[in-house]
């Protein structure tokens, strides 16, 4: 199966994480249709939005996305790793590195959640004419529901909205960005993987993302998927 949706701030990527599945937005996608329409963030941020994919397997995300792209090769691009917003993610980070077969760089990030423009400023300062970002989000609205409208009352429901552990999600689509989540055996939390858009670009990440996949847990299997068949 395949979920499609509209991603202004993070609204495909997000729920994608949320149940543990994987999402993809990109302004490649269906551009010249939606370059006929523009939107307002909840915090007064001028953007068009994307479609997005959410899906249980890459492969069904990587195979629609292709339908109608021309073959193209992916580009050398280098793998910049950002250090992580909390506890929840750094075995998730850690795993990555010991995994990667790719020279790394690494990069600190703000993770300022309760400001889009902070998190905007961080992405602008990366140079992905030739790098792919890899950042992680999460547990996402696994303590609290991270929603702009519910959080926007008071200091207190801004600091509650902050529990919903979103960050550079949130601003991909709004800086004309292409990025993948890939979630992992920690519910609802993952690696966000951030490059320029271009197929080139995207080729790549893609390839990343590969690797990165994981064996989900025979419990989950059991309840979700339909061609299941319980170990004896």
């Amino acid at each position: 199966d395949l979920g499609i949706g509209t991603d202004g701030g993070g609204s495909v990527l997000a729920p994608a994480l949320a149940l543990n599945l994987y999402g993809m937005i990109s302004p490649l996608i269906c551009s010249s249709e939606l370059s006929l329409y523009s939107k307002k963030s909840t915090d007064n941020i001028v953007f068009r939005p994307s479609i997005g994919f959410i899906a249980k397997h890459l492969e069904i995300i990587d195979e629609v996305f292709h339908i109608n792209e021309e073959e193209t090769t992916a580009k050398p691009l280098n793998v910049l790793v950002a250090n992580t917003a909390n506890k929840y993610q750094d075995d998730i980070r850690d795993q990555f590195i010991s995994n990667i077969k790719l020279p790394v760089s690494h990069v600190n990030l703000s993770y300022a959640s309760s400001s889009r423009n902070q998190l905007m400023e961080d992405l602008n300062a990366i140079d992905f004419d030739h790098n792919i970002l890899v950042s992680f989000e999460g547990p996402v609205d696994l303590f609290e529901y991270g929603d702009s409208l519910s959080g926007h009352y008071s200091e207190y429901s801004l600091e509650q909205q902050q529990k919903a552990y979103k960050y550079y999600l949130k601003v991909i689509n709004m800086l004309n960005l292409s990025a993948i989540i890939v979630p992992s055996a920690s519910n609802a939390t993952g690696t966000l993987l951030v490059c320029k858009s271009e197929m080139s670009h995207i080729n790549t990440m893609l390839k990343l993302a590969y690797t990165l996949q994981f064996e989900r847990s025979e419990l989950e299997a059991r309840y979700f998927d339909i061609n299941y068949k319980e170990k004896l």
